[in-house]
């Protein structure tokens, strides 16, 4: 949640101040010739629709930066979900329910990028090619990482009051 939240804050500042500047330093000097302050808000406006639609035009493009994206924020993701929010809601989450989750997710990440980086052809029947799944083992990872968590914690019986330091660590 809280990668998304970065990505979606960093689009739009980009967005606004992008805008904003091209319609107040190019379109309403040169090409509007006006000073009107509606028009230049409705020109801003306008340009970040177009701004946020090409952004999802090269969001859906295959570029290696949004492989490399995704199988980070994948193992990130994954990985530190669960031990996360599960801890902030959850007050039963134990340790070993917290480390199985962050095992678990970032295992589960990982064949991706193996298969890229190993060069390795595998692929799925009916999904294609392991290599360019980067964003659904990525979501795969943070509902294993979820399950296991949550299935480690009740498998070992023990409760975070018993776990104290791990709330310690995390907490710092």
């Amino acid at each position: 949640v809280l990668l998304i939240a970065a990505s979606v804050s960093t689009l739009s500042s980009i967005t606004i101040t992008a805008t904003s500047t091209f319609t107040m330093d190019f379109l309403a000097p040169v090409v509007m010739k006006t000073t009107d302050k509606v028009k230049e808000a409705k020109a801003t406006k306008l340009l970040c629709v177009v701004f946020v639609a090409f952004s999802y035009v090269i969001a859906n493009s295959n570029t290696p930066i949004l492989d490399m994206m995704s199988y980070s924020w994948g193992i990130i993701s994954g990985s530190f979900l669960a031990p996360y929010a599960l801890t902030l809601y959850c007050k039963k989450i134990n340790r070993q329910g917290a480390w199985a989750g962050v095992i678990s997710g970032f295992a589960a990440a990982l064949p991706p990028v193996v298969c890229k980086l190993l060069s390795i052809d595998a692929s799925l029947p009916l999904f294609g090619k392991i290599m360019d799944m980067g964003p659904h083992f990525a979501c795969l990872a943070m509902i294993a990482s979820l399950v296991v968590c949550l299935a480690v914690t009740k498998i070992t019986k023990g409760n975070a009051k018993e776990n104290e330091s791990f709330y310690i660590l995390t907490a710092e």
